[in-house]
């Protein structure tokens, strides 16, 4: 995928990288740093400070386009030979790009509580624009697909039903019917999310992690799920 239109860059220095997006609806711009121990950059400051930085978000997704490139998948998979299965993404869910991306958890939650609208109207411009991508990948080679979210049940499960769960269901009725397996990702705390991401149709749930890190005991995962069919994959 690309954006048409849009202004950006990345500085980098001392361990610190600034990137900027400039668009005819305003200018925004994060911060990560780099963590010597832990080897990963950290996302310290979110692009989406206030409720009008939402509006060059929606921007930016209105200008994104996608491309097909089946020759990428073509190749992993005559590398992998027998040995594996290439696993495709898929961009995030709204509501996921929201929280991981460009506004984090506290200022999402915050957006959540005192611009409802504003909220909802931007998931919905985010659901539209990716919209090309999952036609791309019905239609493609790929036969796994990773479903980009990094959920946790802590963060997500009481905003589920209302901002998620109709989006996935959807995407995965398309997906199933063009003959697709999908996974998605959740680690942390699984108990509130498991059974409900099992309800919208995911054939695999991803890197579970059961107790003493989790919430839920090994011996409890598949009767939480209420599924035999669902992969549990740890």
């Amino acid at each position: 995928g690309y954006v048409d239109g849009v202004e950006a860059g990345t500085k980098e220095e001392g361990g610190v990288r600034e990137r900027w997006w400039r668009t005819p609806s305003g200018e925004i711009s994060d911060r990560w740093e780099f963590i010597p121990g832990a080897h990963c950059w950290a996302h310290v400051e979110y692009a989406v400070k206030s409720v009008d930085d939402l509006r060059v978000v929606q921007e930016m997704f209105a200008r994104l386009r996608y491309e097909p490139a089946p020759e990428n998948f073509l190749r992993a998979s005559k590398a992998l030979g027998d040995d594996g299965l290439p696993i495709s993404p898929v961009p995030r869910g709204p509501l996921a790009a929201l929280m991981t991306d460009w506004c984090g958890v506290t200022t999402t939650c915050y957006l959540i509580a005192d611009e409802p609208e504003a909220v909802e109207d931007t998931l919905a411009i985010i659901e539209e624009a990716t919209e090309p991508a999952f036609e791309i990948v019905a239609d493609g080679p790929a036969q796994l697909l990773h479903w980009c979210d990094n959920l946790d049940s802590n963060t997500y499960t009481s905003l589920f039903d209302r901002y998620m769960r109709d989006c996935y269901t959807r995407r995965l009725q398309r997906l199933h019917a063009a003959g697709k397996w999908v996974v998605t990702h959740l680690d942390g705390f699984v108990r509130g999310l498991l059974p409900k991401l099992v309800e919208v149709g995911f054939d695999g749930i991803e890197s579970i992690t059961p107790r003493p890190v989790g919430d839920v005991e090994i011996e409890e995962l598949r009767e939480l799920c209420g599924s035999d069919d669902t992969i549990l994959w740890g």
